[in-house]
């Protein structure tokens, strides 16, 4: 599920860019392409859902219950510590993707593919959004490597 959604984003960030490049305002490839990021928007708010399940499945593999997560022991410790930079990083990736989604995509109802000086503003904005959203994906990539491998320092 990583995988699909950081690979998504990489592909509706070239999307996005090609688009801003090019200057194709109205034109009819930045419908078909905007139809592909709202596709993408559900798909990812599904992965959000199940890898969030499957981390919590992941902890209790490990041997962690719901009593250490509520336990100020578990978040001193190495693991507590990077798992924690990892939620948080998490919940910042719902937010923006929350932002971007809610706020940013209903002022751009109707027919997207008509570019306004408002839309072109919004969708720089989305593009900020996204690009933001990758960064801190990959860095939720480093947690979980960590959390499993170990620190690199």
């Amino acid at each position: 599920m990583a995988t699909i959604w950081l690979g998504g984003s990489v592909l509706v960030i070239l999307l996005y860019q090609r688009e801003i490049k090019n200057g194709n305002h109205g034109s009819s490839d930045l419908s078909n392409h905007y139809l592909k990021i709202q596709t993408f928007r559900r798909l990812s708010w599904i992965c959000f859902f199940i890898l969030f399940v499957t981390g919590l499945y992941n902890l209790f593999v490990r041997g962690y219950n719901w009593y250490d997560l509520f336990g100020s022991e578990f978040w001193l410790g190495y693991f507590g510590e990077t798992l924690m930079v990892k939620l948080l990083l998490f919940t910042g990736v719902l937010a923006c993707a929350a932002v971007n989604d809610f706020l940013l995509r209903n002022l751009n109802t109707g027919k997207p593919y008509i570019q306004s000086e408002e839309t072109i503003r919004l969708n720089k904005k989305s593009f900020l959004l996204l690009r933001l959203n990758l960064v801190l994906g990959f860095c939720i990539l480093f947690c979980a490597v960590m959390l499993v491998r170990g620190r690199p320092w």
